[in-house]
């Protein structure tokens, strides 16, 4: 595709040094796969805070679509399949990030059509392999250079009011759907956050690293004794006496989450 981009933001508060910067292409058998880009041999070699700047298939065509009022750095060496591809970004000879993302994720950006872009810029980067991390663009063919205008889903706010709190996790339990050892049949609300199909422990984990998670303020009157893992008991599912969560079950358990995750 004449028209395809990647583009990098500085989320920092200070200027980055781009000089060492580099998409390095991956050997897969006989085969390359990626693309090779150098930000030392191109017109972009610092990006300021808050700055964006693209990579492009072809210069012409992107102005074509998109305007010239966008840091283009250059054109790469190399593909991008429509369908999966990796992706290694590199400072020097070390890995910034690599991951393969992959059309089944969201099949609206396969081909034509929105753009695939991350839910939150400032997602952890061991994270930006997982579908989870990334959603459609809310316009048609992207929004290179100015970023997505409709606000991004906080990762964990099941009930979407924009906050993850011990709500969205009392919902998500509630549910009944955690580790319940029934293959792909949980949804976001019901806790499959990592995108897996399922609601595991890794999706506690997932959310807990976006960093978003916002404690509840406990009364001063409220005296907590220290809690370790052993303490928590998420998920009330007892398979031999076959009882269900309640509210009040997962309450409990969400004032020791609470608790432990204060102090992160």
């Amino acid at each position: 595709d004449e028209f395809e981009f990647i583009e990098l933001v500085n989320i920092s508060e200070s200027s980055v040094d781009l000089m060492q910067v580099h998409f390095q292409r991956l050997v897969d058998g006989d085969s390359l796969e990626g693309i090779d880009f150098q930000f030392a041999n191109s017109h972009v070699t610092e990006l300021a805070p808050g700055e964006r700047v693209v990579v492009v298939e072809n210069t012409a065509a992107f102005v074509t679509r998109y305007g010239g009022g966008i840091q283009v750095a250059g054109e790469w060496i190399g593909r991008l399949s429509n369908n999966s591809e990796n992706i290694r970004l590199m400072v020097g000879d070390t890995v910034i990030t690599e991951f393969a993302y992959d059309d089944a994720w969201h099949p609206t950006t396969d081909g034509g059509g929105p753009s695939l872009q991350m839910v939150s810029e400032a997602t952890f980067l061991p994270m930006v392999g997982s579908k989870a991390s990334w959603q459609p663009s809310s316009s048609p063919s992207g929004t290179p250079g100015r970023g997505d205008q409709e606000p991004a889903r906080i990762a964990g706010d099941v009930n979407g009011d924009g906050t993850f709190n011990s709500e969205d996790l009392t919902l998500a339990f509630i549910a009944g759907k955690y580790e319940d050892d029934t293959p792909n049949n949980a949804s976001y609300e019901e806790g499959d956050w990592n995108g897996d199909g399922d609601f595991t422990s890794e999706d506690i984990v997932y959310v807990f690293i976006q960093g978003h998670y916002v404690p509840d303020v406990m009364p001063t009157t409220f005296a907590p004794r220290s809690y370790d893992a052993r303490d928590l008991v998420l998920a009330r599912d007892d398979k031999e006496n076959q009882t269900e969560n309640t509210p009040d079950d997962v309450s409990n358990d969400l004032m020791a989450l609470d608790q432990m995750f204060a102090k992160i």
